[in-house]
């Protein structure tokens, strides 16, 4: 239990040093609002993923991992369609900002899993 809780912190200050640089990016009307947004969504969908790898077993491993990936998929599709349109928000910032928040994190997710 602990070391999920260590790697939800690592993994929040990830999430918020990626969504630093794209605040520097993206200076636009509703730029800022798009990426606190994509921020968040981002947040619950890696640590979804995270949990699943986490609690895998060994030889489960590469299943957990695509079941991840496969989520981080899905969640930017319903992002794209779903999400942005009704809430107004710049679609530039918010699927780069997702997309790269997304990269980010799961770049991180062997490093993560092994805090």
């Amino acid at each position: 239990m602990r070391r999920l809780a260590v790697t939800g912190g690592l993994l929040l200050v990830v999430i918020a040093a990626a969504s630093a640089v794209c605040l520097l990016l993206f200076r636009g009307p509703g730029d800022r609002r798009a990426i606190l947004v994509s921020a968040v969504i981002a947040l619950v969908v890696q640590s979804l993923s995270f949990t699943v790898s986490h609690n895998a077993p060994p030889r489960r491993m590469l299943a957990a991992r695509l079941a991840g990936s496969a989520l981080r998929f899905l969640s930017l599709l319903i992002y794209a369609f779903l999400v942005i349109g009704p809430l107004e928000l710049p679609p530039q910032a918010a699927l780069l900002s997702f997309a790269g928040l997304l990269f980010a994190s799961t770049v991180l997710e062997p490093r993560l899993l092994s805090a």
